[in-house]
């Protein structure tokens, strides 16, 4: 039987990055880990609180440079959890499970080219300790720039700024000497909530003018700004299932063969602050609209017959603007929208393939498998690592702790 261990969450519960990381910790607990669980008062456990805490394992938050701190006065079995390149680096001694920043900025940034967007901005938090993935993001999209010939801009927060409404005048003015239309990539969905406040301040259209993305996918944020954001929801459900994954052994005296992890983001969660598309021809933005208006459930030959046009004429103008045809452009927003119906919903797998418009269930199966790897009950179950997956990183013989 296994033992009923007592883990600490150094983590805030009232962030939603965190709270998709506890989510994940408990989906592992309920599948047979009698852990309990110990968390501090308004859902925030403290460095105080975890000096005098006496336990057998730590999960935590390692972008928080008094919790490094804190862990490392301590001998505990720890697994930490990160968004920021140079916490791996600090803590190279201690299993941790990452963020995957350059697939974030990747998601975000492809999302935004898709509408034909060629110019891109970011904007991030003051570069302090805990900041770090700010300045990582900030890195990245910058790159990314380079590389797919987008020109860039980046906000650049004063040192000082420690409210909401502090660097809002600042906000404004590089907002408004922005050319436009740019999508702008924020560090995480507040950042982009503010971004939105902003952009109503120096009278600025969103998404016709401005289009604004979060990080996160923190649906309070998302749904309370007006126009509501779009956001890339992180992998965290999956961070936490293999952060508890791993803490598991090491409790036990195990060692890890891998101490590193990177965890994928899932998708882009689409909304207002991005739903317009700048592209030249009549003909392409129309199409975009049906299949916006349809939600991807409508065949080609019906978007053809309602805007006049051959298959040939309209594929050569999608090929143009997007570099595809607009049956994949279609069979893209399908899968996507399938995806969110089997991670987020109960539905069978017949309802999401009438939702989506695919013929049968069986045609719906091989596309997913084409499209992911995996079977669509696979991917429902456990987007992320699973036990089985996690198998070659643990050493099974029991030896004594590995110590940082």
């Amino acid at each position: 039987m296994t033992e009923n261990y007592r883990v600490a969450l150094l983590l805030n519960a009232n962030m939603a990055y965190d709270r998709g990381i506890i989510t994940g910790i408990s989906s592992f607990v309920k599948k047979g880990s009698p852990w309990n669980l110990f968390i501090g008062e308004q859902n925030l456990f403290s460095v105080d609180d975890f000096n005098k805490w006496q336990g057998d394992g730590v999960i935590a938050d390692f972008d928080h440079p008094d919790i490094r701190d804190a862990i490392q006065s301590r001998d505990i079995p720890v697994v930490g959890v990160a968004s920021s390149e140079t916490v791996a680096k600090q803590m190279q001694g201690y299993p941790l499970v990452m963020s995957d920043n350059k697939q974030i900025i990747n998601m975000a940034a492809r999302f935004l080219k898709m509408r034909r967007y060629t110019h891109l901005a970011f904007c991030g938090y003051p570069n302090r300790p805990f900041n770090n993935w700010s300045a990582n993001r900030q890195t990245l999209l910058r790159q990314w720039c380079v590389d797919n010939q987008c020109s860039y801009s980046e906000f650049t927060a004063r040192d000082n700024a420690d409210t909401w409404d502090s660097d809002l005048a600042c906000l404004c003015e590089w907002l408004i000497r922005l050319p436009k239309p740019v999508g702008i990539i924020a560090a995480n969905d507040v950042r982009a909530r503010q971004l939105s406040y902003a952009c109503k301040l120096a009278k600025i259209s969103i998404p016709e003018d401005v289009s604004i993305m979060g990080i996160d996918d923190d649906e309070l944020n998302c749904t309370l700004s007006l126009p509501s954001l779009t956001s890339v929801r992180q992998g965290t459900r999956a961070m936490g299932y293999l952060a508890a994954s791993l803490l598991q052994p090491l409790m036990e005296g195990k060692q890890l063969v891998q101490y590193q992890h990177y965890v994928q983001p899932e998708r882009v969660i689409a909304r207002d602050s991005t739903d317009f598309f700048h592209f030249k021809d009549n003909l392409v933005r129309g199409a975009l609209n049906l299949i916006r208006i349809n939600q991807g459930n409508i065949k080609v030959k019906h978007i053809l017959a309602e805007l006049g046009c051959s298959r040939g004429a309209i594929d050569n103008k999608f090929h143009h603007e997007l570099g595809m045809s607009l049956h994949a452009y279609l069979l893209d927003c399908q899968l996507n929208l399938a995806l969110e119906l089997l991670v987020d919903t109960d539905q069978t797998l017949s309802q999401i393939a009438q939702t989506v418009g695919f013929s049968s269930p069986q045609y719906l199966s091989c596309a997913v498998k084409k499209r992911w790897g995996m079977a669509p009950g696979m991917l429902r179950e456990q987007k992320g690592m699973t036990n089985r997956e996690l198998a070659p990183f643990i050493e099974q013989t029991k030896q004594p702790l590995k110590q940082a």
